[in-house]
């Protein structure tokens, strides 16, 4: 089924913000900081009229989750997280998402990640801030998504449970649980991945977890990520390192492994059943590229393009472009840069440059215990933290695509804290010439 996508407003109120971009447009200031969550959680609203934010100070406990009104700039906060400074913030996003169904009752929820009592816990909310649903679960990691009926959670980083035990494989893994019940189900266990994995008696004593769960747009499948994220860090024969895409149907079943290699960043096409994914560029050469695996040919990859890429690349809605984080340098000094990758006609066009800061946190906002080789007991203590003012806030620019492909949303930061910014495609692709190749 087709389905046009909603219009963007124009944002005629948002301030130009030339030292970003001749085509960016500010849309938030301080002396708040504000941030959307990450590249593959899409903050738009469904009717593209909003974008859900959450909205802080450094030093404070706890941020507001609220979002932004396109239409004028207006900032409306309706809850609050103590799990906003790691990489993902509260894990931010619409409970069901443009152009899946809309919810039956018409209202459209939101789901994001606290803390309670020292233990994971899921908020699903209206963005009003009625009728706020709370759970709680052993097994559950603050990383979850839903496709409008449903909550998909994921055991805790490195599978364990409060206490610092390590759980069972066979009840650790993905779970499904019904907020109207609120009766959770294992679907996928980490054995279940094992069993799949080419290099499973290799791997079978590792550190191993299910992370990062993603609902396909037409709300019909799953994809997750299985393997020893930082375990390889710090534990020498854990590598090379696990980092497979894994997809099944909404209810777990039809569970296949799409690649055995080191998967970046991975998200669902646009339109298609296909998986995309950073790769290291072919045949020994330097940087990454783009790849699809064709899930209508036994996952068969391909190269998108010949475009050296960075982090978080994105589709655009049409699946004829794509967006990435690039190095670059500015004054001098290196920068983060954001590209625009023409897979139709070649060429890129960089779109945006953050303005080089002395900030502490600038764009990586670093994770300090990840600056050195921590020991593995220490290295457990620190995943899932980030809910003390002590803790590095992270941060990266995570470009995502408004649902119409008119604007390009993005973090960064502006003094000692992030801010939201959006640049308009049309009127970067008119006036920014394309490099006149793809090979870089």
């Amino acid at each position: 089924m087709t389905h046009a996508p909603p219009r963007t407003p124009d944002l005629s109120w948002a301030e130009p913000d030339p030292t970003r971009g001749p085509h960016v447009l500010r849309l938030t200031r301080g002396p708040f900081g504000h941030r959307h969550t990450y590249y593959a959680h899409n903050p738009f609203s469904r009717d593209g009229q909003a974008v859900l934010l959450m909205r802080y100070r450094p030093q404070d406990v706890r941020a507001e989750v609220g979002l932004i009104d396109l239409t004028s700039g207006a900032v409306r906060t309706f809850g609050d997280t103590a799990s906003w400074r790691g990489l993902v913030g509260a894990n931010l996003r619409w409970a069901s998402r443009w152009p899946g169904p809309q919810p039956a009752d018409g209202v459209d929820r939101v789901l994001f990640a606290d803390v309670e009592d020292g233990r994971a816990c899921l908020v699903v909310t209206q963005p009003g801030g009625q009728d706020a649903q709370r759970f709680v679960h052993d097994h559950m990691a603050r990383s979850a998504t839903m496709d409008g009926r449903f909550i998909y959670a994921t055991t805790p980083f490195v599978g364990q449970f409060p206490g610092g035990d390590f759980a069972p494989r066979d009840r650790t893994g993905l779970f499904r649980m019904d907020p109207s019940t609120g009766q959770w189900k294992l679907l996928v266990s980490v054995n279940d991945c094992l069993a799949l994995h080419p290099r499973r008696d290799v791997i079978s004593d590792w550190h191993l977890f299910i992370k990062q769960v993603h609902v396909h747009p037409r709300e019909d499948a799953l994809l997750m990520m299985f393997g020893n994220d930082c375990w390889f860090q710090v534990l020498p024969h854990e590598n090379p390192p696990v980092k497979s895409v894994y997809v099944c149907r909404l209810d777990g079943s039809a569970l296949e492994c799409v690649n055995d290699d080191k998967a970046g960043h991975p998200s669902w096409h646009p339109t298609r059943r296909d998986v995309v994914r950073r790769v290291p560029a072919p045949g020994g050469q330097p940087g990454e590229r783009l790849a699809i695996h064709r899930g209508d040919a036994d996952w068969r990859m391909d190269f998108l393009g010949e475009f050296t890429i960075g982090p978080h690349p994105l589709l655009g809605p049409d699946g004829q472009c794509f967006v990435s984080e690039k190095g670059a340098e500015r004054g001098g000094r290196a920068v983060r840069a954001i590209a625009l990758h023409d897979l139709i006609n070649g060429g890129e066009r960089t779109v945006a440059a953050h303005p080089p800061s002395d900030a502490p946190t600038t764009y990586f906002a670093q994770f300090l215990r990840h600056n050195r080789r921590p020991a593995p007991a220490e290295l457990v203590a620190a995943i899932g933290r980030g809910d003390s003012p002590d803790d590095p806030v992270m941060l990266e620019p995570c470009p995502v695509w408004s649902h119409d492909g008119r604007y390009i949303l993005f973090n960064s930061m502006d003094g000692d804290v992030s801010q939201l910014f959006a640049i308009d495609v049309a009127a970067a692709a008119r006036s920014s010439p394309a490099a006149g190749s793809s090979r870089r």
